[in-house]
């Protein structure tokens, strides 16, 4: 089934990103960006083996940017929003806003383009474990794998729940969690 895509002209995901981008501690990543907030279903298939995402992030392209005026897309499943918890949602929106960064001079101001526009973009997610549960069994850890799980470790005890009524982590269906990616 092919995937269908809509701006969000009822204003449903606005409140959210508006939150995060006037209240975060560092605004500067966002100066001069215009975001479109999309919705989109059915769900697309996850990074990892089981999972689907919950939104992605995208940068616009010139000719996009040209036709539409926007730089930078955050499309949200709308099956998965209807069941999130407030908190989830709030951080599915975050999350979705720190793959977006203008690029700054050294004066902490937006660079521009030819067409002076804010050069945007796209950051892939800063944690990553290069490895497999079978290698992990075998050999243990990395070096680079252990920084991220003292990471993890630190902060293990802030799981929270992402779906209404749900047990933390799990899906309503004993799927996967929804992927942020």
């Amino acid at each position: 089934m092919a995937i269908k895509f809509w701006q969000d002209t009822s204003g449903i995901l606005t409140p959210y990103f508006t939150h995060w981008l006037n209240k975060t501690d560092f605004p500067e990543l966002w100066q001069g960006i215009k975001f479109i907030f999309t919705f989109h279903s059915p769900p697309k298939k996850g990074e990892a083996e089981g999972t689907v995402r919950a939104a992605f992030a995208r940068r616009i392209g010139k000719h996009e940017k040209d036709l539409y005026g926007y730089d930078f897309e955050i499309s949200v499943c709308e099956d998965i929003w209807k069941k999130l918890t407030e908190d989830a949602r709030s951080q599915l929106c975050y999350h979705e806003l720190l793959h977006c960064r203008a690029e700054l001079d050294p004066a902490g101001n937006p660079v521009l383009d030819d067409e002076n526009r804010a050069k945007v973009w796209c950051d892939d997610h800063d944690i990553k474990l290069t490895t497999f549960t079978k290698e992990i069994e075998k050999f243990g850890l990395t070096p680079a794998d252990y920084e991220v799980y003292l990471l993890l470790h630190q902060n293990h005890d802030r799981i929270r729940t992402q779906v209404k009524g749900e047990v933390a982590l799990g899906a309503e269906d004993g799927t996967k969690p929804y992927a942020f990616d």
